[in-house]
């Protein structure tokens, strides 16, 4: 269900005034491109939501007994008559994430949420402050993607864990040994490894999906344990999560909303220039499916290459 711009529900991905204040700040320059934007209203029984999302049929020029060729003359109409709206959208309805924190504090969540929109052949578009743009770059786009890139182990892949607690078989796992859940992949055997904080080993898997099916692995499993076993953070594993590596620029983008008022602007690894300036750039899009196609699999390469041109612009 959608709901109006002033009421993002109060379920668990609700967040609070800030998180709809963020969407707030947004949302006038987003309908001045010609999106239409809803807020989804967040129900903790309907599983993983949009915070909102973003529609450019109100743009598109499609009629009701259209065949395909008409559909493709329409969305090329479309994307050669508003390329802003095209770059954001694919020309389909695109979900919204907004990072207010999120990006720094909960990357896991993060990865999570581009999937959830990649998953269903929607464009992501990532809502947050300036001081968060950086992290939600380095998360998603920084080698290795949707790992952590300050993990100082050679040989390893530290991956990231969501907030949820890692269940096997749909019951609780539990682990012995210290506080925190480390989970690894090695990059010569391809094993998925649990450690704690303090190194011990607790369990080894050749086959990802065999963490959340085998539980033998595990020191229990179960809605009840002893006292001194710990819950286990559940990992984000990108081979599990995606059917395919989304790319920047093609698949997603980060979005700063300026707290001052300003325009938004578009972050692009490390390029930020505003939003509105990126409908004036070269267009490298294409009418297919966010992903799916060569030409969207450049689309992040030459978005950069527009974005330096524009910044140099800027800069004469």
């Amino acid at each position: 269900m959608k709901v109006d711009i002033f009421d993002v529900g109060q379920g668990r991905a609700s967040g609070d005034a800030l998180h709809a204040q963020l969407l707030r700040d947004a949302y006038p320059e987003l309908t001045q491109i010609g999106l239409d934007v809803q807020i989804v209203a967040q129900d903790a029984t309907a599983g993983s939501q949009p915070d909102a999302v973003i529609d450019p049929t109100p743009l598109l020029d499609i009629p009701d007994d259209a065949d395909a060729v008409d559909t493709r003359d329409a969305l090329a109409n479309f994307a050669e008559q508003h390329p802003l709206a095209y770059q954001l959208t694919g020309g389909r309805e695109a979900y919204i994430e907004a990072e207010k924190s999120t990006g720094t504090s909960k990357k896991g969540q993060t990865i999570l949420n581009l999937a959830d929109a990649i998953n269903q052949e929607k464009k992501c578009v990532f809502l947050c402050r300036r001081e968060v743009a950086a992290d939600i770059w380095d998360t998603l786009a920084t080698d290795p993607s949707f790992a952590r890139s300050d993990y100082p182990v050679d040989g390893e892949t530290r991956l990231y864990h969501s907030s949820r607690t890692l269940r096997v078989d749909g019951q609780t796992a539990y682990r012995e040994g210290s506080r925190e859940s480390v989970w690894v992949r090695e990059d010569d055997t391809g094993a998925y490894v649990l450690r704690d904080d303090d190194g011990t080993e607790h369990a080894r898997f050749d086959d990802p999906l065999d963490i959340f099916l085998n539980t033998t692995k595990y020191a229990a499993v179960g809605d009840a344990a002893d006292d001194d076993l710990r819950t286990i953070r559940k990992p984000v594993i990108p081979e599990l999560e995606f059917d395919f590596a989304p790319r920047p620029g093609a698949d997603w983008h980060v979005v700063i909303v300026p707290e001052d008022g300003g325009p938004l602007e578009l972050y692009h690894d490390g390029l930020t220039v505003p939003l509105s300036a990126v409908g004036q750039a070269k267009s490298h899009m294409s009418a297919e499916s966010p992903g799916h196609s060569e030409p969207d699999a450049a689309a992040g390469d030459g978005l950069r290459n527009d974005l330096k041109h524009l910044l140099r612009g800027k800069n004469r």
